[in-house]
C-alpha cells in the first residue's frame, strides 16, 4: 500500500512534465507549420502560373500530330544540260483511314447484330460437330489445361471440354481488325475491277499502318499505269473514299548509261521526333554514286502539316502546314552521248572505260560493264533484279572499284623513272631476242636493237626488264606512287577502293612472302606481278604525264573554268626525255600495237597493255589502253580495260582495248574539236 501511495504522488509531476514536452513539440510545429504551407502554395503557384503554358504545351502535344512531307530530288544533268536523273509522277490508289470511320462503324454494329443471331444457336453442351455446322471449321485453335478453345472466323470464342461447349464469346479484338480489314478489301475490289489487277490487301500491312502510320494514306495500289490512272479518274465517284495519290520516282531517261555513277534511291530508315509524334512520309535517299554523295544537295526541304487528333489517333484540325521545296540540281562533267557511244563500244565484254578532260579533270565518260537498268532498282528493288545483277557481277564498278594489273601501260612509268634514275638514254640501245634470262617477250623471235621510241611503240618486254632490274624497285615504285597510283582519286562518288597496290620490297616482306627477288622486279618493270590499279587511276596518270604533271584530281562536277590546280607538281623530267617517250606513244598509233586507235587529223599519243591474272589456276588477260589527243595541245585522256573471263578469250590491249578508245575519241573529236 505504502508503494501504492508513492506511485500516486509522483503522477502529477510526470503528468506536467509530458504536457510540457508535448507542448514545446507542438511550438515547434506551429512555427514551421506556416513555412511549409508557404512553400507548398509557392509550389502550387509555380506549376500553376509560371509553369502554366509549359504544362500547355505538352497537353497540347498530345493531342498533335505531324506528316512530314519530303520535297522532290532534284535533277542531275550532264555537261550540255541533258537530264541524266529526274523525277516521274508516280500514281497510286489510297485511302484515308479516317474517312472509312463511318463505314467501319455500321459494318461492325451490323456484324455484331449477326454474332448475336448465330449465338441464339449455340448452346451449352453443344457438341463440337453441331458448332461446326453452325460456324464452319475453326481457324484457331487454342488448348488449355482443362478445357479448349476454338476461334471461328465469324470472331466468335467457343470454350470445349471434352467436345463439349462451356462457354461462347465474341472476340471484339479479331472482330474490329476483320471488320476493317473488309471494309477496306471492298474499296480495293473496286479498283481491281477498274484496273484488271488481282491486288489483296495483307492484314500484317494494316495492322501496322493503322497502329504506326494511322494519318498517312493507306497504298491500295501503288504505280498505277498511266492507263489505270485515267480508268480510276473517270469511273471512281468524286465522293469516294478512294483517292488518287500523286508521289514521285526517279527516272533515268538513258536506263543503264553510267549507272554505276549515277546510282540510285532507296526509302530512308526510320526517325524519331521526341518533341511531337511524326507520321513521315519516307523520303528517297541515296544509295550508290551521285544521289549518294550530294544526298544532302539533291535531297530537298521537307514541308508537312501539323493536325489535332481524337482520343482514338485520327485528324480533325490541321492548324500548320508546310510546301516541300525541291532540292537543287547537280551539273555534271559527264557528256551522256559520249557515254553511251563508250558503253555500245563495249557490247558485252566486261571492264571499263574513263575519259577525261585534260586540263580540268572532269570526267567525260565513266562507264562500267556490265551495268543495270536504274529504272528497274525505283521506286524499290525487286529481288528477281537484285538476283540478276549480283550473279552478273555487275555491282562492282570497275572504273573506281576494280584491280588490275597495268601491264604494258606501265612501261612509261618504268621509262620515266629509269631516265630520271640516269640508268639508259632515249637512244640507248637493248638487243631484244625473245627474251632475257628465263623471261619472255611477248615477240618470241625479238625485237633486235630496240631504243626507247621502239619499246613503247612495239612494247618490248626484254627493253624493260633490263631496264627495270637496272633502275631498281625503288626507283620504279617511287616514281609509280608519285604519279598516285598507291591511292584513291577522291573522284566524288562513295567507294573508291583504297586496296590498290605499289609493291616494293618491304611491301613483300610485310605480306610474308618472302624475300623480293630480280624477277619481282623485272614483273614489275612490264606492270605485272604484285601491281594492282584502278582504269580511273590510269586515265589520272595519262592526264597528268599529257599535263607534264604527277596528280590529276579528277571530279564529276562540271567546271566552268578552262583550267584548275591540280595536287600535284610538275614532272621532273628532261624535255627531250619526255618528247622521246611521246614520240614512241605517237609511234605506237601510227604504226605499233595501238594503231587500231588511229583516227585521221587527230594526233594520238597512246600505250597499249595486256596483262595476265591468276583465277582459280587459270590465267587470265586484261586488255589495256591509254592514250591522249591531241599531243601539240592535249585535251583527253582515255583509259579502256577489257576482262578476259575466259582462258579462250584471245584479249590484248591492240585489238581489244584500242578500237573501244578509238569510237570514243573519234566521239569527242566530232562534238568539241570540229
Amino acid at each position: 500500500m505504502a508503494k501504492e501511495k508513492q506511485k500516486t504522488s509522483s503522477s502529477p509531476v510526470d503528468l506536467t512534465e509530458r504536457l510540457k514536452l508535448r507542448r514545446k513539440k507542438l511550438i515547434f510545429f506551429y512555427r514551421f507549420y506556416p513555412l511549409l504551407f508557404f512553400a507548398l502554395v509557392i509550389g502550387l503557384f509555380w506549376r500553376q502560373v509560371i509553369q502554366n503554358n509549359e504544362y500547355r504545351l505538352k497537353e497540347r502535344r498530345q493531342a498533335m500530330r505531324k506528316i512530314v512531307q519530303p520535297g522532290p530530288r532534284g535533277d542531275i544533268l550532264d555537261r550540255n544540260g541533258k537530264l541524266l536523273v529526274g523525277n516521274r509522277p508516280r500514281f497510286s490508289a489510297i485511302v484515308y483511314l479516317d474517312r472509312l470511320r463511318p463505314d467501319f462503324r455500321k459494318e461492325y454494329f451490323q456484324r455484331v447484330r449477326n454474332i448475336r443471331r448465330i449465338k441464339t444457336d449455340l448452346h451449352i453442351n453443344q457438341s463440337l460437330k453441331d458448332v461446326n455446322v453452325i460456324l464452319g471449321q475453326p481457324i484457331g485453335t487454342k488448348v488449355g489445361k482443362n478445357s479448349t478453345t476454338r476461334l471461328y472466323a465469324q470472331s466468335i470464342r467457343v470454350k470445349f471440354k471434352e467436345d463439349s461447349v462451356i462457354s461462347v464469346s465474341t472476340n471484339s479484338d479479331q472482330l474490329e481488325w476483320n471488320t476493317r480489314w473488309d471494309v477496306i478489301q471492298s474499296y480495293l475490289e473496286k479498283i481491281n475491277k477498274i484496273t484488271g489487277r488481282n491486288q489483296t490487301l495483307a492484314m500484317k500491312d494494316l495492322k501496322v499502318h493503322f497502329n504506326h502510320k494511322l494519318l498517312l494514306p493507306l497504298p491500295l495500289v501503288e504505280d498505277l499505269t498511266l492507263q489505270e490512272y485515267a480508268r480510276l479518274i473517270e469511273e471512281i465517284p468524286v465522293e469516294s473514299p478512294i483517292q488518287i495519290y500523286t508521289d514521285t520516282a526517279r527516272y533515268y531517261p538513258y536506263s543503264s548509261a553510267a549507272s554505276h555513277t549515277l546510282g540510285y534511291v532507296s526509302k530512308e530508315k526510320e526517325k524519331k521526333n521526341e518533341n511531337l509524334k511524326t507520321f513521315r512520309i519516307k523520303r528517297k535517299e541515296g544509295k550508290t554514286g551521285m544521289e549518294k554523295q550530294f544526298d544532302e544537295i539533291l535531297k530537298g526541304k521537307s514541308g508537312g502539316e501539323v493536325w489535332l487528333v481524337d482520343h482514338r489517333g485520327f485528324q480533325y484540325n490541321q492548324i500548320e502546314k508546310e510546301i516541300p521545296v525541291q532540292g537543287r540540281q547537280i551539273n555534271t562533267s559527264l557528256d551522256i552521248d559520249m557515254q553511251r557511244v563508250a558503253e555500245d563500244a563495249m557490247g558485252s565484254k566486261i571492264g571499263a572505260v574513263v575519259a577525261l578532260k585534260v586540263k580540268t579533270g572532269e570526267v567525260l565518260v565513266l562507264a562500267s560493264k556490265p551495268n543495270y537498268d536504274l529504272n528497274e532498282l525505283t521506286p524499290f528493288i525487286p529481288t528477281r533484279v537484285f538476283n540478276r545483277i549480283n550473279d552478273a557481277g555487275a555491282w562492282l564498278n570497275r572504273a573506281t572499284q576494280g584491280l588490275y594489273p597495268p601491264g604494258s601501260t606501265f612501261k612509261m612509268i618504268t621509262a620515266i623513272a629509269g631516265l630520271n634514275e640516269g640508268k639508259m638514254l632515249p637512244e640507248t640501245g637493248i638487243n631484244c631476242q625473245g627474251k632475257l634470262w628465263d623471261m619472255k617477250c611477248w615477240n618470241l623471235s625479238g625485237h633486235g636493237i630496240v631504243n626507247l621510241q621502239d619499246s613503247l611503240s612495239q612494247s618490248c618486254n626484254v627493253y624493260y626488264y633490263a631496264l627495270g632490274v637496272n633502275t631498281k624497285v625503288e626507283a620504279i615504285s617511287k616514281t609509280a606512287k608519285m604519279f598516285g597510283l598507291n591511292d584513291p582519286t577522291g573522284i566524288e562518288i562513295p567507294n573508291e577502293t583504297g586496296r590498290m597496290i605499289v609493291p616494293d620490297r618491304e611491301w613483300k616482306e610485310s605480306k610474308k612472302l618472302g624475300n623480293w627477288r630480280q624477277g619481282d622486279t623485272a614483273n614489275f618493270s612490264i606492270g605485272q606481278g604484285y601491281i594492282r590499279v584502278t582504269p580511273l587511276q590510269m586515265a589520272c596518270f595519262t592526264a597528268s604525264f599529257a599535263r607534264k604533271e604527277t596528280l590529276t584530281k579528277p571530279t564529276l562536277l562540271y567546271q566552268s573554268k578552262k583550267e584548275i590546280q591540280h595536287p600535284g607538281t610538275n614532272l621532273n623530267l628532261q624535255v627531250d626525255h619526255y618528247q622521246a617517250i611521246v614520240e614512241g606513244m605517237s609511234q605506237a598509233v601510227t604504226s605499233g600495237t595501238a594503231k587500231n586507235s588511229r583516227i585521221p587529223g587527230l594526233t594520238i599519243a597512246a600505250k597499249t597493255g595486256t596483262a595476265q591474272v591468276p583465277v582459280k589456276g587459270e590465267k587470265l588477260t586484261i586488255a589495256w589502253y591509254v592514250g591522249y589527243a591531241p599531243i601539240e595541245n592535249p585535251e583527253i585522256a582515255v583509259c579502256v580495260t577489257i576482262e578476259g573471263t575466259d582462258p579462250n578469250d584471245r584479249f590484248n590491249g591492240g585489238t581489244t582495248a584500242a578500237p573501244i578508245a578509238k569510237v570514243v575519241l573519234e566521239q569527242y573529236k566530232e562534238r568539241y574539236m570540229n
